[in-house]
């Protein structure tokens, strides 16, 4: 199989339809034509390790273990996933998932939480997370505080 057949193959296979080319032309213009291959296969592929642009709804998640979290942050917690109103908490059996909503990242949003609290979702925040994954397996970061 020559470079132009394996590309009409990989094309062929990637697309899930027949993919085919005159083999009519002069070398030169054979040779265009595996590069042409070539280059679409590579941005296929590319496409295929990037999220669709078609998705409007994506976050990256970080977890954080809840030895970060004051007792008064986890009742908290607690609480806010049961409201019916404040939809950006929900509680697991060892954790809660908290949702950073970039539109209304301010102090005065989470009053009720700790410095230590509010610290970590700027954290996440700056570093392009849009959920916090609290959880008793998750990592513990140095730079958080650490209660008991």
């Amino acid at each position: 199989m020559n470079n132009k057949e394996y590309l009409l193959n990989e094309l062929s296979n990637h697309l899930g339809l027949e993919v085919s080319l005159s083999n009519k032309g002069t070398c030169s213009e054979q040779g265009d034509e595996v590069q042409i291959l070539s280059n679409a296969l590579r941005q296929l592929k590319k496409l295929d390790s990037q999220p669709s642009q078609l998705i409007k709804d994506q976050y990256r998640a970080i977890g954080v273990n809840v030895a970060h979290l004051s007792e008064s942050d986890k009742a908290l917690l607690s609480k806010q996933s049961m409201s019916e109103v404040f939809g950006m908490v929900a509680e697991r059996y060892n954790g809660w998932f908290f949702k950073i909503y970039d539109d209304v990242l301010s102090r005065e949003l989470y009053d009720e939480y700790s410095d230590s609290f509010f610290s970590i979702v700027q954290f996440a925040y700056t570093n392009g997370f849009s959920l916090i994954e609290f959880d008793s397996d998750a990592l513990e970061y140095d730079q958080f505080k650490t209660y008991d």
